[in-house]
């Protein structure tokens, strides 16, 4: 009766009151504590070695408030005697409704948790829960504000060999998809957003790697060096300083290049050296009135000024690995094929035939 108070009595009544030590919390050296208030004695075996355990605890917890805004929370967390727990908090705040709640159970063989969070002013929600065991993992977490229109959700997964995982952001104006996966041999990932953007990189455990990205118009590529670049009807560029600069293509370059292509038109390097040969042909001319014979790269009706001035861009573009420029080709030689192929499995679809098979 340690908590109790008789405040008064009578032959048939009996007035009292107790403190908070029957709900398991009480007062201990000016401050408000929780447990049972009772002393669990440890286990202690007399021997050359003395054996000493304590007695597991059977449960703690805590609070916190905050005056100025009235907002609290609090948390408690129950021990089993062979290492596991299981635990649990919540918090609110009167100023703007907001309150999250949250557990978690655990062992030595593995655990799960989960928790939410909401705040009615602004109409924001998350979630989050996860689950693990000496054979991996899994977790999940989402959340979404009206007020911004922006919302996403990942799902993470693991074991002792490798982890894999997808995300998802949206924004009031796009939505991006992530996924990436990582083992000993090495790691890789990708995105696609909802403006036709894609792209895709992975690197080896000896440190090889390769990228490829695809904007909304279909023209922009990861170079091996880290840079980004664009191929259009004029042939190579690399983005740097903010602009796209035109690049030239090594010479000597291995048959995956880019050299004359199979129109019989001449490759963005050709063009190059072309022009380069060319300004330095042209004889030197003392009179306005001396014109040169149009060039082999010099357009009908272009005028030899805007040739020369040409013929200079092009012999200060600068210049690309041959390692990286084959990778360049190769990546755009097989989406170039991806998207054949795509056209081609469409046409046979909407045609509704396909190929018959022989009996």
């Amino acid at each position: 009766m340690t908590y109790v108070t008789v405040y008064s009595s009578s032959p048939t009544t009996v007035t009292f009151g107790y403190t908070a030590g029957y709900t398991l919390g009480y007062v201990s050296a000016g401050v408000v504590v929780y447990g049972t208030g009772y002393y669990y004695p440890p286990y202690y075996h007399p021997a050359p070695v003395p054996i000493f355990i304590p007695y597991p605890y059977s449960y703690s917890g805590s609070t916190w408030y905050n005056p100025s805004t009235g907002a609290w929370a609090r948390g408690g967390t129950i021990y089993g005697p062979y290492g596991g727990a299981a635990t649990g908090g919540s918090y609110y705040n009167p100023n703007t409704g907001a309150y999250a709640r949250g557990g978690a159970i655990y062992g030595p063989n593995g655990g799960a948790d989960a928790w939410s969070y909401y705040n009615p002013t602004t109409g924001t929600y998350a979630h989050g829960s996860a689950s693990w065991g000496p054979d991996g993992g899994s977790g999940h977490g989402s959340f979404d504000n009206p007020t911004t229109g922006r919302s996403g959700s990942t799902n993470q997964n693991w074991n002792q060999y490798e982890r894999w995982g997808s995300s998802t952001i949206s924004g009031p104006n796009q939505t991006i998809n992530t996924q990436s996966a990582s083992n000993a041999q090495g790691r890789a990932g990708s995105f696609s957003s909802s403006t036709g953007a894609k792209g895709a990189g992975v690197q080896g455990a000896g440190g090889n790697q390769a990228g490829v990205v695809k904007t909304a118009g279909g023209n922009t590529y990861a170079g091996a060096d880290g840079n980004v670049y664009k191929h259009t009807d004029d042939g190579w560029s690399k983005y740097s300083d903010g602009s796209w600069n035109p690049v030239t293509p090594p010479d000597n370059r291995s048959a995956t290049g880019q050299g004359t292509s199979g129109s019989g038109s001449e490759g963005q390097g050709q063009r190059a050296q072309n022009a380069q040969n060319a300004n330095a042909r042209q004889p030197a001319t003392t009179g306005s009135s001396t014109s040169a014979a149009p060039t082999a790269t010099q357009r009908p009706g272009q005028p030899q000024q805007q040739q020369r001035s040409s013929a200079t861009q092009a012999a200060a573009r600068e210049p690309v690995s041959r390692d990286n420029y084959n990778q360049l080709e190769q990546d755009r030689g097989a989406r170039t094929q991806g998207f054949q192929r795509q056209q081609f499995g469409g046409a046979a679809r909407a045609g509704g035939g396909g190929f018959a098979r022989r009996r």
